[in-house]
């Protein structure tokens, strides 16, 4: 689930509110630099996009219309540069937010939009995050300092090492029925009810327990809590709310569970002593005749769950 955020064109007025919001972080930038981003916006050579969250800066990207990479300029391709998010609140989804605002602008002009990023492992989120979105490599292999990298020569890897990598507008009646589905859905994403709304010590707990005994890591938590397994897999917890238009109503869910949940497991065994250790509901493994290995389980909050082994 992404964190609510405010994403809007910078103003002049927002030059401290950046300087000051990303000072002290890995993305810091000199203030003269940050200046010459909001004069450049004044004169139409760049459109920058600040993230705010409660009213506090937390992230920005640029659309710059004359980049340095020659084939971009040479092409008349604007390319977005600089997406930076504040550590805090990484992995919130607001560089997505960010990225999808600038796309939106730039397709409202332009039918090709390109980007760029390092090749070493700490841009390995971004490298995943574009390709994701429908960026291909422009073909023309790495460069360094915009200029390419010639086959048997040596460049340094650090920040000047890159790959360029554009995306198209997509033509309206071009996309066929399989690709807007696709696009239409991105994720699946679990929420399960664990107290009540406001029930913040029994909430802790909740999350306590699923770190320790299901192997959750925390993510981020902001009302709601947001926990990931090794594989990637996300949960959400929450308090229940009786709103029955809140998207934290469950209604009479644990009388009439209307949901099966499987945990997928490689010793069923194992993780039935743990939960038997940590005090829940826990029934016995089956053998249910296909390939798998159940068992029912309930945790702490009467949430009912399955747990399920290949033979």
């Amino acid at each position: 689930m992404r964190a609510l955020v405010e994403i809007r064109q910078m103003i002049e007025s927002d030059i401290q509110l950046v300087f000051d919001g990303l000072s002290g972080h890995d993305v810091s930038k000199p203030l003269d630099y940050i200046e010459r981003c909001s004069r450049e916006n004044l004169s139409s050579e760049r459109t920058t996009f600040v993230a705010l969250y409660n009213e506090q800066f937390v992230g920005w990207g640029h659309l710059v219309y004359r980049p340095e990479y020659a084939f971009f300029l040479e092409n008349g391709i604007p390319e977005i540069q600089n997406l930076d998010v504040i550590p805090t609140y990484r992995k919130r989804g607001i560089g997505s937010q960010l990225i999808d605002a600038i796309e939106k602008f730039a397709f409202e002009t332009y039918d090709v939009i390109g980007i760029g990023f390092g090749l070493y492992a700490d841009y390995g989120t971004a490298q995943r995050l574009y390709i994701k979105r429908g960026y291909i490599p422009d073909g023309r292999g790495g460069m360094y300092n915009n200029l390419p990298v010639v086959p048997g020569g040596h460049v340094r890897a650090d920040d000047d090492l890159a790959l360029f990598l554009t995306k198209e507008k997509l033509q309206q009646g071009h996309a066929s029925r399989e690709d807007s589905m696709r696009n239409v859905v991105k994720d699946i994403v679990l929420g399960i009810p664990v107290t009540k709304s406001g029930d913040f010590e029994k909430y802790e707990k909740a999350i306590d327990w699923y770190e320790k005994v299901l192997g959750f890591n925390l993510i981020w938590k902001m009302g709601i809590a947001s926990l990931k397994l090794a594989n990637g897999q996300e949960i959400l917890l929450f308090g229940e709310e009786e709103d029955e238009n809140s998207i934290r109503f469950t209604g009479d869910i644990k009388r009439n569970p209307h949901y099966s949940i499987q945990f997928a497991t490689d010793n069923i065994e194992q993780l039935q002593a743990d939960l038997i250790r940590s005090g829940v509901t826990v029934g016995d493994i089956q053998d249910i005749g296909g390939p798998d290995r159940v068992m029912m389980f309930n945790d702490p909050y009467g949430n009912r769950f399955w747990a399920c082994q290949e033979k």
